[in-house]
């Protein structure tokens, strides 16, 4: 058994109970659904499975650090519908974030009806509760998937990482990487609105 502290309370799990878990069986002091949690200071996805006794502190959209995962999410489940609906030949860049929102240039025309299809497959794919999986892979498979997928430019910022493996992100039939942490489903990306 493992003893976790939740806002200065004590808690009792078993071994291998995830922080999803947690979350579902403990009394949050939360506005929104949890998407992270501090496990002892350090930032973990709600798959992560208590080891050993531990602070847990989670967090939801009101937290800064949470809000910036929330971010990255919603630019794979945009990835994801863009490359669903249109294929991988239709790519996007993200410029940059201010506050809550993020500049995307893409590397197509779009109208209304596109902007309007691609909110729609966000949506679907938010009800289907899609999980997000991290994965582990031979650098030399990542780079090949990218180069395979028309992305030439993650594809060669592999011939400069010194570790054999690299952590991606899998969302349905697409992989990408992405610097730290992710929601665990899709179902936690619902609250999102597109523009241009």
């Amino acid at each position: 058994m493992i003893n976790v502290i939740i806002d200065d309370k004590v808690y009792t799990f078993n071994k291998g109970t995830t922080l999803l878990g947690v979350s579902k069986q403990v009394p949050l002091n939360l506005k929104e659904k949890p998407l992270v949690c501090y496990v002892d200071n350090k930032i973990e996805e709600l798959t992560y499975e208590l080891k050993y006794d531990c602070k847990l502190k989670f967090l939801d959209l009101n937290d800064r650090c949470a809000n910036r995962i929330y971010q990255t999410g919603l630019i794979f489940l945009l990835c994801h519908a863009i490359n669903s609906l249109y294929g991988k030949d239709y790519k996007i860049k993200v410029c940059h974030s201010i506050d809550k929102a993020i500049s995307i240039k893409t590397y197509f025309d779009i109208t209304d009806d596109m902007l309007n299809d691609i909110y729609n497959k966000m949506m679907e794919d938010v009800s289907y509760k899609i999980p997000i999986r991290k994965c582990l892979s031979l650098k030399k498979d990542a780079k090949k998937y990218f180069s395979l997928n028309l992305d030439s430019k993650k594809a060669d910022t592999y011939d400069y990482t010194t570790d054999s493996y690299v952590t991606l992100y899998k969302l349905d039939n697409i992989y990408d990487y992405f610097y730290g942490k992710m929601p665990i489903n899709t179902s936690y990306l619902d609250k999102f609105h597109l523009t241009y």
